[in-house]
């Protein structure tokens, strides 16, 4: 709507026949209160009344008191008391006294009567609306979401008033205002009042112009208000998360924001409403004034007395205050028609499980379940349950297990009647639940849900909630039995302590056990269990278990479980599988007879993925997988942190788990992982491992599989996953619908398919030419380009998942031309910091003429985290053919661009310290502990070592690279150029020495350079720098920097690397470096 009001089109319509249906369902409420609003009625035609008669007495006063004219024949019966002036003001006076107490009165009838009898209508409709709510089926609310209902409940209702209340009283009040003040100015003079009416138009159009920009500027002024109300609500209720992670300063950045378009849309709003206030008013005072005018010439003339300009006047404001309004009235009723036509759709709707006209109240029962050839399915088509039969008898322990999506949910919601089955019947006792009215049903069943559900109530409360009138002795031996009664009486208040909504004030495990307290007071024959240990430590669980075994003595009951732990005591155990009852029997019969029981619960969890997967994917995937280019068994880390790293570091395990998290059971018509093995490993100690995985994804219908790209993360046990979407695999077809992402719970793995990369928001906005070419076509300045290209070809360059991505556009220009720009995706912050350096080392570069050289910044994007600058022509050192033969020669070349660049004197944070070297060195070594604890010993040996003997002073500061390699390094025609400035800082020169001649051993480990070529390459690159630097650096240091640069990463790169091996290497250079 506001979008419509901004670009100036009519108002919103009132739609008749919906405002007809909001006075069908809500008309009977006005009954009750017919003669309170008969009252308010009254008192509103008094005071329309009051308004006309106010301003006679002051006529009178000038034209017969004052001017001494004679009164008018219909008021000659005022001189009946006397014909003097002085009495005749006397009486005038104390008739306008009288008209202004009897409009007060009248004033106060409407108001209050109308607002009384609003507010009895509302809670009558509000409280109705709740019982019907209460009498509508599970399908309804799960329709809605629980926050939309609320919402109805109360904001939508406070809409209806406008509707039901406020929309009737306006119109008949304005209506008699309008009417009456035309009529009596009219018969007063018509042609002032015709001189009064002209403005009327003008009035109109200034609303439509400006009234509706005034409008739209409120409503937006609302909207960021509201925004900042959230971020400020969000920002207190997660305090904790903020501090843990230290963001006060993004967080505050980001209010900032908020708060200034906040003030911005405020001030905004405030001129435009001042602006069309003043408007309105211009042209109510040329109305006024022409009346004015045109009854002082006709009052000279004594064409009319003048009295009636007065009495004109009075009137005037009157008559366009509620024209001016007009508009405003549409807008609102019109407003509330969206509110009022979602109150009708709760209103309206019937319940879809109700007691049927013969129900019968369901008799005390044993506790004998039946379900009989149970088909059921939430949507038309889609069955979840078909010819579904067993039986529970009383006293029976009966656990439901089976994939997510099985039916063990639905299997409840049909026994307690939340819906009935499309097929078959549900039978406690042998009677059909159907027959049964549904209070007596649900009094003999008592749930334990996972999440245990706790109202406001006091701890009593709570646990008499299933029986109001449960004694006090009830009430301690059900908390006694449920292990319950100690923490109780350890509460400030003991059973009187008020719970707090959803429980809050209390653990996971102590509101489980009022949950089962709950049960016990009830002592009904049936119970059903929801999982309901999940989540709890050992302490906790063993105390739930003794509760629950207090709950389930001698009972029916019915457990829903996926832990084995669960239903361990179970008599029984019915396993669900493609919507019928697929085995039944004991653990140990299932695990005997039954493939997908064993699928489930199989000892191994690695050997339980590939059964799950099915015979027919495992072997499909080896078939891949021996064929795939990339296929090797990786080396994963041994970390307590992520278990799951285990049960995928083989690449048909990886893929036929995935194949089967993500697409389910076999099918034809969904994408397909043929085989997936793993690229990269980031492991950060505590927190996430990242991992970048290549796919063969095989699309519906072909034989061939395409390669794809996935960002992951891993989370450890206890870390809630960034998100739980599992959209319908078509999303593996089309990645650029992202960002959307799996989740693979039973590894705690998401999945995004590049270039989705949820830390990089910019890098599908890079790879997108569309997008890209529209936003080099309407802002070329901001890309550093003199012409418009006529097209753009993105090119990937570099990606390091969730850390940055870097990506080249070569551009066609309509002259003919090529030219290219290149862009650096970063996570949040870092590409605003990366920009910085960037752009003071190249201030410092221009000034220094031929010292060193990097690429021209040309823009950031603080949007999408994207750094823009000059595309290089040539290549990295890293790709350069022939290194071996080309390194010594640069070698010189390189030492001096390094020493111009430590004498660059640019003011920057200090970064890539020696000392940050000595943390980068402890935290190897405690890493390689949890990682390749068979290496723990060499590492940490050398690690003390190097720590022991780490230099007390390491010289001035320089401006530091602070990740020197042979990729950070340019070669084209312009020669040698730093790139990848994202490290620069003021730090230790040493530190980019060590790091350039370990990035060298590494380079000889892995066999891309020989090592006599590191030999001569690193000589004469020291004795270059040697040569130009301003503060040279000793030798001691660089060897100690080189050592420990060699330690750190050595254990970094062999976890990304997955290959211990390279461990063993990078520690032998070290040991050699350091010993000189």
């Amino acid at each position: 709507m506001s979008q419509r009001l901004a670009r100036g089109e009519a108002l919103p319509r009132i739609e008749i026949a919906i405002v007809a249906r909001i006075y069908r369902a809500f008309g009977r409420y006005y009954r009750p209160q017919a003669r309170t609003l008969a009252v308010s009625l009254v008192g509103l035609v008094l005071t329309i009344a009051t308004t006309l008669l106010t301003p006679w007495p002051l006529k009178l006063i000038l034209d017969h008191v004052v001017l001494q004219h004679p009164l008018p024949a219909r008021a000659r019966f005022i001189e009946r008391w006397s014909a003097e002036p002085q009495t005749l003001l006397v009486i005038l006076v104390a008739a306008f006294i009288a008209l202004r107490l009897l409009d007060s009165l009248a004033q106060y009838m409407h108001k209050v009567g109308l607002l009384s009898a609003g507010e009895r209508i509302l809670a009558d409709i509000r409280g109705q609306l709740f019982t019907h709510l209460q009498r509508l089926s599970l399908s309804f609310h799960e329709s809605r979401g629980s926050g939309d209902l609320v919402v109805r409940v109360l904001s939508d209702m406070s809409h209806v008033k406008t509707i039901l209340l406020d929309m009737p009283e306006i119109v008949i009040q304005r209506t008699l205002t309008i009417v009456s003040h035309v009529g009596l100015m009219l018969l007063v003079d018509w042609r002032l009042a015709l001189i009064a009416f002209s403005v009327i138009p003008i009035l109109y159009v200034v609303n439509r112009r400006i009234g509706v920009r005034v409008r739209q500027a409120a409503r937006t002024k609302r909207l960021k208000e509201g925004q900042v109300a959230t971020l400020a609500w969000e920002q207190v209720t997660t305090m904790a998360l903020v501090q843990a992670y230290g963001r006060e300063d993004l967080r505050q950045e980001r209010f900032a924001t908020q708060n200034r378009e906040s003030l911005a849309s405020g001030i905004k709003a405030m001129r435009l409403s001042k602006t069309y206030k003043r408007t309105a008013d211009i042209v109510m005072a040329v109305g006024t004034c022409a009346v004015v005018y045109v009854g002082g010439r006709l009052a000279l003339d004594h064409v009319i007395l003048p009295g009636t300009l007065v009495l004109f006047v009075a009137y005037l404001k009157s008559l366009y205050d509620p024209i001016d309004k007009f508009n405003d009235m549409l807008l609102d009723i019109a407003s509330a028609q969206a509110s009022a036509e979602r109150l009708l759709d709760v209103v309206e709707h019937e319940p879809v499980v109700a007691d049927s006209p013969h129900a019968v109240e369901l008799p005390p029962v044993r506790g004998r379940v039946e379900f009989d050839g149970v088909g059921f399915g939430y949507r038309q088509g889609a069955e979840v349950l078909r010819d579904v039969s067993f039986g529970v008898e009383p006293g029976e322990t009966v656990a439901l297990v089976g994939r997510n999506g099985a039916g063990k949910s639905t299997m409840i919601r049909l026994l307690l009647r939340f819906y009935d089955p499309q097929r078959g019947a549900v039978r406690i006792d042998g009677h059909d639940l159907k027959d049964v009215t549904l209070a007596s049903l649900r009094r003999q069943i008592t749930v334990v849900l996972q999440d245990a559900k706790l109202l406001q109530k006091t701890v009593r409360e709570t646990i008499a909630f299933g029986k109001p009138d449960a004694t006090e002795q009830e009430i301690v031996r059900a908390a006694r039995l449920a292990q319950a009664h100690e923490f109780i009486m350890r509460l400030p208040q003991g059973y009187d302590t008020l719970v707090e909504e959803g429980g809050d004030n209390l653990s996971g495990g102590e509101r489980q056990r009022l949950n089962i307290a709950r049960g016990i007071v009830r002592d009904t024959p049936i119970v059903v269990l929801d999982e309901p240990s999940t989540a709890l430590d050992a302490r906790a669980e063993a105390k739930l278990r003794r509760a629950l075994g207090a709950l389930t003595r001698g009972k029916t009951v019915i457990v829903i479980a996926h832990a084995r732990a669960t239903f361990a005591g179970a008599d029984r155990i019915v396993l669900l599988h493609g919507g019928r009852a697929a085995a039944t029997g004991t653990h140990d019969e299932l695990l005997r007879d039954s493939a997908e029981y064993r699928a489930l619960y199989a000892p191994d969890a690695a050997d339980r993925a590939l059964e799950q997967a099915g015979a027919a994917e495992r072997d499909r995937a080896r078939r891949a997988i021996r064929g795939a280019a990339r296929s090797r068994r990786v080396v994963l880390p041994r970390t307590h942190e992520f278990p799951q790293l285990a049960a995928i570091s083989d690449p048909e395990g990886l893929a036929a788990v995935l194949v089967h998290a993500l697409t389910g059971a076999p099918a034809q018509d969904v994408p397909r992982f043929a085989w997936c093995t793993i690229e990269e490993l980031h492991y950060r100690r505590g927190k996430q491992c990242r991992l970048l995985l290549r796919a063969g994804v095989q699309d519906p219908g072909s034989d061939a599989a395409r390669e794809q790209l996935f960002f992951g993360r891993l989370y450890p046990p206890g870390r809630l996953l960034a998100t739980r979407d599992r959209a319908a695999p078509a999303w593996l077809v089309q990645p650029e619908r992202g960002p959307a992402a799996f989740s693979v719970t039973t590894l705690r793995l998401e999945l995004w398919a590049y270039p989705n990369d949820p830390d990089l928001p910019g890098l599908p906005a890079m790879l997108d030419r569309e997008r890209m070419l529209e936003a080099m076509t309407t802002r070329p300045a901001a890309f550093g380009l003199a012409v418009r290209p006529g097209d753009v070809r993105p090119e990937l360059i570099k990606y390091v998942p969730g850390k940055r991505a870097g990506v080249k556009l070569h551009l066609i220009v309509p002259a003919g031309g090529a030219s290219a720009v290149y862009g650096r995706a970063y996570r949040e912050r870092a590409g605003e910091q990366a920009h910085r350096a960037l752009s003071a080392v190249w201030d410092s570069a221009a000034r220094r003429a031929g010292a060193f050289q990097v690429p021209r910044p040309l823009g950031y994007d603080r949007g999408a985290h994207i750094v823009w600058q000059e595309a290089l022509s040539g290549n990295s050192l890293g790709k350069q053919p022939n290194l071996d033969e080309r390194l010594p020669a640069l070698a010189p070349a390189i030492g001096e661009s390094l020493a111009g660049l430590h004498g660059a004197g640019v003011e920057l944070p200090t970064k890539a310290t020696l000392s940050s070297l000595g943390e980068e060195l402890a935290a190897a070594r405690l890493l390689v502990g949890e990682t390749y604890p068979e290496h723990a010993e060499r590492c940490a040996s050398l690690a003390g070592a190097l720590l022991a003997s780490a230099p007390a002073s390491a010289g001035p500061r320089a401006t530091v690279h602070g990740s020197f390699k042979l990729g950070h390094l340019f070669a084209g025609e312009r020669g040698l150029t730093f790139i990848d400035l994202d490290g620069a800082g003021a730090g230790d020169a040493a530190y980019d020495l060590g790091c350039w001649l370990a990035h060298l051993h590494r380079s000889s480990a892995v066999g891309r350079l020989n090592a006599s070529t590191v030999e001569r390459a690193g000589k004469s690159f020291i004795e270059s720098y040697a040569r130009t630097a301003r503060a040279p650096v000793g030798a001691e240091l660089v060897a100690w920097s080189t050592a420990a640069h060699l330690v750190a990463g050595a254990v970094t790169k062999s976890v990304k690397r997955m290959d211990p091996r390279l461990l063993d290497a990078l520690l032998e250079r070290a040991e050699e470096v350091a010993r000189g």
